[in-house]
């Protein structure tokens, strides 16, 4: 007989996890704000930890369906935030942005893509987690969109990418949930 409490352990352990470097990214932005610490140097480590983000990303999204479509994206996801992470810390201060933000952003739509095509296809099983990982991986997308547009738009870029992130998140609930097999 199984125990009942096993499966909340991932998904705690997930939670805490979460919170822990969204704390970690505020501490981060108001050593920046304080001067504490420096804008390049703040930059970096907010990407890193978005890095990361995507790294485990990439290994929930098999076990959440383990699907062969799931296992490419997990696979697709964590080898393009390992890539994403190396940039970060590895690469000068002038390109370290627009390279890890372009590294995870094609990483992120050639998974959100795999990811979408198997979901339209029917998932069997765990629909609702991948809907739940699709919405992650959205919102981590346009994080990374965001930095990258902050660093070379600059301006109000951030803001018109805010708007834009509120309504394709809208348009993602929309489609995710008409049922499969049905056009727009």
């Amino acid at each position: 007989m199984t125990d009942p409490t096993t499966p909340a352990k991932p998904a705690l352990f997930s939670v805490v996890a979460l919170i822990v470097l969204v704390a970690l990214i505020l501490a981060i932005a108001v050593a920046k704000m304080t001067g504490l610490m420096e804008t390049a140097t703040a930059a970096q480590y907010i990407g890193s930890i978005f890095s990361i983000l995507m790294i485990g990303a990439g290994n929930v999204l098999p076990r959440s369906e383990p699907q062969t479509a799931s296992r490419v994206a997990g696979w697709i996801l964590v080898l393009g935030g390992l890539a994403s992470l190396a940039v970060w810390l590895l690469a000068t201060q002038d390109i370290r942005i627009p390279l890890a933000s372009a590294t995870a952003l094609g990483a992120f739509a050639v998974a959100l893509l795999a990811a979408i095509m198997h979901l339209k296809r029917g998932s069997p099983t765990g629909a609702r987690s991948h809907h739940s990982v699709l919405h992650i991986l959205h919102g981590l997308m346009w994080a990374f969109a965001i930095l990258l547009a902050a660093v070379v738009v600059g301006g109000q870029s951030v803001l018109w990418m805010t708007a834009g992130f509120t309504v394709s998140m809208s348009l993602l609930t929309i489609v995710l949930r008409r049922p499969a097999g049905t056009s727009a």
